[in-house]
């Protein structure tokens, strides 16, 4: 869902325009926040926007056993934790 900037400042893609996220596709470096390894922008016509690790990079997210290798996530898991992170940034703003 986000990811920091050479800055290390969190951005994160579906705020953006299509304009914006193409402009920061090709000008700008991004990195995990969990495990520092940089990570691309997928963007495109049939997909959510949102942070990949490179293909040939082997990246365990999460402690101990039960821990997963990070892999490909399904639309319908992008879906969801976009609409749960809307449903926090909304709740936040309601509150303040």
């Amino acid at each position: 869902m986000q990811a920091k900037n050479e800055k290390g400042e969190f951005v994160t893609l579906f705020t953006l325009t299509k304009e914006k996220i193409a402009v920061l596709k090709k000008t700008s470096q991004f990195f995990c926040p969990t495990c520092h390894e940089k990570v691309q922008i997928k963007a495109g016509k049939t997909k959510i926007p949102h942070f990949a690790h490179l293909p040939n990079q082997i990246v365990q997210h999460g402690l101990g056993r039960g821990s997963i290798p990070f892999g490909r996530e399904a639309t319908v898991v992008l879906l969801a934790k976009t609409a749960n992170f809307q449903c926090i940034v909304r709740t936040v703003h309601t509150r303040n």
